[in-house]
């Protein structure tokens, strides 16, 4: 299979992933091509060819507005990129290394055009889009537009995949396994790091990372 693999993130949760994604693809013996940013980590891919075309990813201080413009232009963007090296390309696939439906309805049928005839999958880490920006109808269509030109969904659970609607004509989801991560030998030893923070021995420590929101259930667990 010539698999083309599109990341848009180039640190974080969903970066991490893709890495262990195309390397895993890879050794089963796909021939993967990332297109992605400069920034993301292409030293720790083992053998797939990459492409880092999109825009480098900018921090701005600049009014919202203008910050929406710039996503809508930058999403807008990548989907031709990403359509424009699958034709060249004549992949067997194109897969996205996260779904997200943000402004979609102003970037989801450029896939739709320019991307037929190459199936395209997406990794849904979020099945329920339950992260509401605007008013409900609008979150509402952009789910929907977001997965209008999307043929394979791969979730890591039997879970309800929120689709804005009923599930999409010719749409299939797949299961597949979200295994552990291998780390790096600590810098500190248990006791070291405990000292260096001021806990004692008998605290009960829970470390957490990444975006807080209501989907990640830290109340839950703190309540429990």
């Amino acid at each position: 299979m010539r698999l083309l693999y599109l990341c848009d993130a180039d640190s974080g949760g969903i970066a991490e992933y893709a890495v262990w994604q195309i390397n895993a693809l890879t050794e089963c013996g796909a021939a993967v091509t990332v297109v992605c940013r400069p920034g993301f980590p292409v030293e720790r891919l083992k053998a797939a060819v990459v492409k880092p075309i999109l825009p480098a990813s900018e921090s701005s201080r600049e009014t919202l507005l203008v910050r929406i413009w710039r996503k809508i232009g930058d999403l807008r963007g990548m989907a031709r990129l990403a359509c424009r090296v699958a034709r060249e390309g004549e992949y067997d696939g194109l897969l996205m290394a996260c779904f997200a439906e943000y402004f979609s309805p102003l970037w989801a049928g450029i896939y739709r055009s320019e991307c037929e005839g190459c199936p395209i999958g997406t990794i849904a880490h979020d099945p329920v889009r339950d992260f509401v920006m605007g008013p409900g109808w609008w979150h509402r269509l952009s789910v929907r537009q977001g997965y209008s030109f999307v043929k394979h969904v791969f979730v890591h659970e039997e879970t309800e995949v929120d689709f804005g609607g009923s599930v999409p004509a010719g749409v299939e989801i797949h299961v597949i396994p979200h295994g552990p991560y291998q780390v790096g030998v600590p810098a500190r030893t248990r006791a070291e790091l405990r000292e260096r923070w001021g806990f004692g021995d008998l605290d009960e420590v829970f470390l957490s990372f990444g975006q807080i929101r209501d989907g990640k259930n830290l109340d839950r667990f703190l309540r429990a």
